[in-house]
């Protein structure tokens, strides 16, 4: 295959133009307009893949062009304009992959030619947008999908439905259930055990916008469900969070059973009778009037002075510990969600270990390890309703008690410090609104301590004088306390 050289600036090689003075390659053009100007189409294994007018026409997800025959080295081209970045998401389609340098057949041997310009690189494919980032996960549990009605009757609220008997979640004191989520699953086996627990409070349960973990609304079980064909009659009494939602909100029905109540401890033995209190002294007998006209009475003497209190009783000993209560039935596995779109990925709550005092925040779970001493750990100082904190035993605080700093809050109404002297437990602290509410995964009760010692009576007080008669005279005394 022969070469020729048209000019100083212009080498021709089968229609290849290559312009040196303004670093400018034709295909099928003597004139090109940019550092490669192809007259036509475009094709690939005879597939036409970008047409005439420059319009890609080949497969959408872009193909791999072939390699060009290569060609002398040429001088430096000027790099490619680079895509802007688009925002981070599903990946977009694969830019086009720029059409790579034809390769220049080798040239003839002689006198060195000007050295060729490089291949131009192809511009880079544009990313594709971000997608839509994924919903955060809500709080977890023994959860359930239903639908929410604003139908307050006490009748089957048919499958995948939840209502109450007030459309105001305050003062709701019933919920009803039906036995169906709205996936479908039958769930009655489990929620017949919710009211199995021996303490007065059975459990929880919280409901929440499936979507958005900050729109939720908690309460207790209060005592014992109904079973009526089709739905479950749950009793209960909101104590945080929203007041309604509305008719047909996609929520999750997050269940918490309590544990079951401590055996009662044996009883302390009876403190020891307290020391019987001194008598008090008789009073001293008025002396006998002369015998005449009946006298007038005489004034009733004044209270004698109360005896010292008796000597405070020792406490009595410690009773023994209780047993532990059953642990409550592990709630049923829910049903596998579809797959959602991958979101951002988040940081999962972690535990800290402390070993001294600090200040928790809201969602913080805490080990504290007070083997080295007893130390306070305090709550946040401006909580909102639904923060929580949760401590876990790092060592024995039945040894060295943990204390729980109120923060300026009250801590169950009282304006107190809460302190642990319960070993192997995990304490939740919940803030209503108001107060923050304590939950504990164990707890016996202790036994009741020895009564104290009676303290004895006080002395009597001494009689007043008896008045004397005379005649047309009242004599009247009294003997002064003094």
């Amino acid at each position: 295959m022969g070469r020729t050289r048209q000019s100083a600036d212009l080498v021709s090689e089968n229609n290849i133009f290559v312009n040196i003075s303004t670093d400018r390659v034709g295909i099928g053009s003597t004139l090109p307009n940019s550092k490669l100007d192809v007259l036509g189409g475009i094709s690939v294994s005879g597939i036409e893949v970008i047409d005439s007018s420059g319009v890609w026409q080949g497969s959408s997800a872009g193909i791999q062009g072939i390699q060009g025959i290569q060609g002398t080295t040429g001088t430096q081209g000027t790099a490619g304009v680079i895509g802007v970045d688009g925002t981070q998401g599903t990946q977009g389609i694969q830019g086009i992959q720029g059409i790579q340098g034809i390769q220049g057949t080798d040239g003839y041997v002689g006198q060195d030619g000007a050295q060729g310009i490089q291949g131009i690189q192809g511009i880079q494919g544009i990313t594709g947008t971000q997608g839509i980032t994924g919903a955060d996960g809500n709080f977890g549990g023994a959860t359930f999908d239903y639908t929410f009605s604003t139908t307050t009757t006490d009748s089957d609220p048919g499958q995948g439905n939840v209502r109450f008997n007030n459309a105001s979640l305050s003062s709701a004191t019933q919920m009803f259930i039906d036995d169906t989520d709205d996936n479908g699953t039958d769930i009655q086996s489990f929620l017949r055990t919710i009211d199995d627990s021996t303490s007065s409070i059975k459990g929880h349960f919280r409901v929440s916008n499936r979507l958005n973990a900050d729109d939720f609304a908690l309460f207790t079980v209060d005592g014992s469900i109904t079973e009526a064909t089709g739905y479950f009659k749950v009793p209960c009494t909101r104590i945080s969070g929203a007041t309604s939602f509305s008719d047909s909100e996609d929520i999750i029905v997050t269940f918490a059973r309590t544990g079951d109540k401590g055996d009662q401890g044996t009883q302390g033995t009876t403190g020891t009778q307290g020391i019987q209190g001194i008598t008090g002294t008789q009073g001293t007998t008025g002396t006998q009037g002369t015998t005449g006209t009946q006298g007038i009475q005489g004034i009733t003497g004044t209270q004698g002075i109360q005896g010292i209190q008796g000597i405070q009783g020792i406490t009595g000993t410690q009773g023994t510990t209780g047993t532990q209560g059953i642990q409550g039935i592990q709630g049923i596995q829910g049903i596998t969600g579809t797959q959602g779109i991958q979101g951002i990925t988040g940081t999962a709550p972690s535990w800290t270990r402390v070993t001294s005092g600090g200040t928790a925040t809201n969602g913080q779970q805490i080990v504290a390890d007070t083997s080295g001493g007893s130390f306070t750990y305090n709550l946040p100082s401006s909580p909102s309703t639904g923060h929580i904190v949760r401590f876990a035993d790092g060592a024995n605080w039945e040894t060295n008690n943990l204390i729980v700093g109120r923060n300026g809050s009250t801590i169950e109404g009282a304006a107190e410090n809460l302190t642990v002297d319960i070993g192997n437990t995990i304490l939740d602290l919940i803030y209503d609104g108001s107060t923050w509410e304590v939950f504990s995964s164990v707890g016996p009760k202790g036994v009741q301590g020895l009564q104290g010692i009676q303290g004895p009576n006080g002395t009597q007080g001494t009689q007043g004088v008896q008045g004397s008669n005379s005649k047309g005279l009242a004599i009247i005394a009294w003997l002064s306390p003094s």
